[in-house]
């Protein structure tokens, strides 16, 4: 469906909440994000105004290379500035896309913003989950073990199991 707002020509004040999805394999979280994409590619949505931000350049070129597959025009950027396309959708890491914004954010890996050491990253997932104007697609998978992405995870889960109050979608992949 149409996000509420989209190319309204006054302020929203308040938007959707954000939908969050859930997935047992980082397979079907690039399914999912796939079959987001391609949703908001065919209710009208131009390339331009949709980013895929992920934690790491692993995770970046997963996400890449699924929605290349299946035919999802896509550009893989990372560090010094990003370069405006009109006909393509951006995947970065929230480190490359801070100081920019998207009307539709999907941010995948979200169990995946934690270093080496399983300490969660607060600037990278403040940023990740701060770009949407319009509206954002989260999804983490059950894979990680750290701490901080059980913790994640947790949290989403929770968010997964009580009603959406304005509208979001919220639903266990």
């Amino acid at each position: 469906h149409t996000p509420r707002g989209w190319r309204a020509d006054f302020c929203v004040v308040q938007g959707q909440s954000p939908q969050v999805a859930l997935h047992r394999s980082r397979d079907a979280e690039c399914a999912a994000l796939v079959d987001r994409v391609q949703a908001w590619l065919a209710e009208g949505v131009a390339p331009r105004d949709v980013r895929v931000l992920a934690p790491t350049k692993k995770r970046c070129e997963a996400a890449a290379d699924a929605l290349r597959g299946a035919g999802v025009p896509v550009e893989f950027q990372r560090s010094g500035t990003l370069v405006p396309t009109d006909h393509r959708v951006v995947v970065t890491t929230p480190h490359s896309f801070k100081g920019y914004e998207a009307e539709l954010v999907a941010v995948v890996g979200l169990d995946g913003f934690c270093n080496r050491d399983g300490e969660l990253l607060r600037e990278a997932l403040y940023v990740a989950l701060t770009r949407a104007r319009t509206w954002m697609w989260v999804s983490a998978t059950r894979v990680s073990d750290t701490v901080p992405s059980a913790a994640i995870v947790s949290a989403l889960e929770r968010m997964v199991e009580r009603r959406p109050e304005r509208g979001g979608s919220l639903r266990r992949a």
